[in-house]
């Protein structure tokens, strides 16, 4: 199958808005790579390092139109804008060769299938290892909507809860749940690709017998005790209602992919089915929990 691959240069701070643009136009994945050959040193524990200055790579379907996109992205700050076509398979050899591990929390670590796993730290380590394979599909844990909603279950381990991941993209968050010892994991996605990419993430961490993934008009199961959702702003508003038919009374609700400024008009959205809002930021970037009251 062949791809378009978009390339853009950008400083790290433009790099939330760009992705969010990138998404819109809709980016199949997005890689990240550094432009000036600057080193990292070692992470603390629950960061997510990135480079001054970034050349970002976006994989789209080769019949997409990515003119209209590209005087969004230049006003974003983005500078020398390249389309090319790409074979699928140069696209995963480059994607394998990018990636590194990533701590969130004290114990979850999302790992490249094809890198080399970090040391243990101690015998008794008590870590929780995830595995991803590059594909075509968005949620590495670089971004920092995804790192945000991966801290958040890393300290709220859903164990024995059912857990429903709407927009799973390659199902980094439904398969952490489910090594974090969720009962039941739910993926939904409306891109096939990510459907693909979450049913073999989730062989590859061995966790399929208790991972089910399709479509939102698939999902037959309601009364979820925990629902995430990494998507963009305008569908989580127009999902509200439907999150909470899907949430159980007193179940979690975590809501990502939100700018700082987007938290009033998300909570005045929700407000009628769920409470008792809490909000963190990471890089301009916002995450919501609440809690799904006992009334219909």
């Amino acid at each position: 199958m062949h791809w378009q691959r978009l390339q853009a240069r950008v400083e790290k701070q433009h790099l939330g808005h760009l992705e969010s643009v990138l998404e819109l136009a809709g980016a199949s994945a997005i890689s990240l790579l550094d432009a000036e050959d600057q080193p990292l040193l070692e992470p603390v524990p629950g960061t997510t390092p990135l480079w001054d200055d970034l050349l970002v790579e976006a994989l789209f379907p080769a019949d997409s139109n990515l003119e209209p996109f590209k005087k969004m992205l230049q006003q974003l700050g983005a500078q020398a804008i390249r389309i090319d076509p790409l074979d699928e398979e140069d696209w995963v050899a480059r994607s394998e060769a990018l990636d590194q591990p990533l701590l969130f929390g004290k114990r979850l670590w999302v790992i490249p299938r094809h890198v080399e796993r970090p040391p243990t730290a101690r015998e008794d380590d008590e870590r929780i290892e995830v595995f991803m394979v590059p594909g075509l599909a968005f949620g590495s844990g670089l971004h920092p909507t995804t790192a945000l909603c991966l801290e958040w279950l890393e300290s709220h381990p859903p164990k024995q809860q059912s857990l429903l991941d709407f927009g799973c993209g390659s199902g980094i968050l439904g398969i952490a749940a489910a090594k974090l010892g969720a009962r039941t994991v739910s993926m939904v996605d409306i891109d096939p690709q990510a459907i693909t990419a979450s049913q073999r993430n989730a062989k590859h961490n061995q966790v399929q017998e208790r991972v089910w993934v399709g479509t939102p008009a698939d999902l037959a199961e309601a009364n979820f005790e925990v629902l995430v959702a990494n998507i963009l702003a305008n569908p989580l508003l127009e999902l509200a209602e439907r999150f909470a038919q899907l949430v159980a009374p007193g179940g979690d609700v975590l809501l990502t992919g939100l700018l700082d400024a987007q938290a009033a008009l998300m909570i005045d959205a929700y407000e009628p089915w769920f409470s008792d809002w809490s909000a963190t930021h990471l890089d301009g970037w916002l995450r919501l929990h609440g809690k799904r009251s006992g009334h219909s």
